[in-house]
């Protein structure tokens, strides 16, 4: 029984022991945040160990493409730099070492001024525009975080001071309010801080043209069952210009029926024609009769005309355009990337 216990003992001391000659690890990561434009706050995080922690980090510095070089020998792997000058970029690099020996390091970047602004990536898609305003918005990613904001509008061929604004964000929006309808206005944007009585404004954005649109409407969608086939009828209730559409470029989806084509279109519900291309004008309405090319019935209460621009040659006041609307819902005519209804 005495050998039994001791050959159990021993069994489970083996197993919490290291094995002899097994390599110690120790994984970085690493952030520097700039709290001031003098002062930068270095944070290194421990991602995976296999060691109670480590024997001390050696935490080096660079300015700009410079050489690293020494900046402090730690015990914790944190570290606030106040030897820093404003609008610079440093690089910083923390290692870890364990009984003499490099475990790991990391590397991170700070930049002591505001970032550079950019324009929010899907703009023209995304944000909001009417014939008497347009909206904006983008973000400051890098650097501190700006007190504020200037909006800059061209004006002949230099841009001009638009607005001020005064919010501490990283998140930019505003609405120019003073546009025409149907006219095109390029902007940038850039953020600001103010240290003691000296303001430093950050890289401006990149330049952006949006337009005001004509008008303000929806296309809205009626669905009837004539003589077995399924006819879509578009109506606008403000329009820009007269829209074409290209038969060839009409992508019919159902989500129960995927061979559905165009079989016919009408300007007045009762002349239908094969022709190629049709032109919808203000005031009008436009029927698609939708078949199945099986025969299928169609009673999916969800069909989704979509003519994409790379795929036919629709056009919309003259201009290349991209024309979308869902069953019973707004609709929308897209031009440049806008969306005018």
């Amino acid at each position: 029984m005495f050998k039994k216990l001791t050959l159990i003992m021993m069994m489970l001391l083996c197993s919490v022991v290291p094995i002899h000659g097994q390599k110690s690890y120790l994984t970085l990561g690493l952030k520097a945040q700039p709290l001031a434009m003098t002062k930068v706050k270095i944070t290194g995080k421990i991602v995976k160990k296999n060691i109670k922690k480590a024997s001390y980090y050696r935490l080096e510095k660079a300015k700009g493409k410079a050489s690293y070089r020494l900046l402090a020998k730690l015990k914790k792997p944190s570290y606030i730099d106040c030897q820093v000058t404003k609008n610079t970029r440093y690089r910083y690099r923390l290692t870890a070492y364990y009984k003499g020996k490099k475990l790991s390091s990391a590397d991170a970047t700070a930049y002591t001024g505001v970032g550079k602004a950019t324009f929010f990536e899907y703009q023209r898609s995304d944000t909001k525009f009417t014939p008497t305003s347009i909206e904006l918005k983008g973000t400051v990613e890098n650097g501190l975080t700006p007190q504020g904001y200037y909006v800059y509008r061209k004006k002949g061929k230099k841009y001009a001071l638009l607005a001020h604004i005064k919010a501490a964000s990283k998140a930019f929006r505003y609405v120019d309010k003073k546009v025409k309808g149907g006219q095109g206005y390029s902007y940038q944007f850039a953020g600001y801080r103010k240290e003691g009585k000296k303001t430093y404004i950050g890289p401006k954005s990149s330049a952006i043209t949006m337009y005001a649109c004509h008008a303000i409407g929806t296309f809205t969608s009626h669905v009837t069952m004539q003589k077995g086939a399924y006819v879509l009828t578009l109506t606008s209730d403000a329009f820009n210009g007269p829209l074409t559409l290209t038969k060839q470029g009409l992508r019919l989806t159902c989500e129960q029926i995927s061979d559905l084509y165009l079989d016919r279109w009408s300007l007045d519900g009762r002349n239908y024609t094969t022709d190629q291309k049709i032109t919808l004008m203000p005031g009008k309405s436009l029927y698609l009769l939708v078949k199945s090319q099986n025969h299928q019935v169609i009673t999916e209460d969800k069909l989704e005309v979509d003519l994409e621009e790379d795929a036919s040659n629709c056009r919309y006041a003259s201009c290349p355009a991209h024309f979308k609307t869902p069953y019973d819902a707004t609709g929308y005519a897209q031009l440049n990337f806008e969306y005018i209804h």
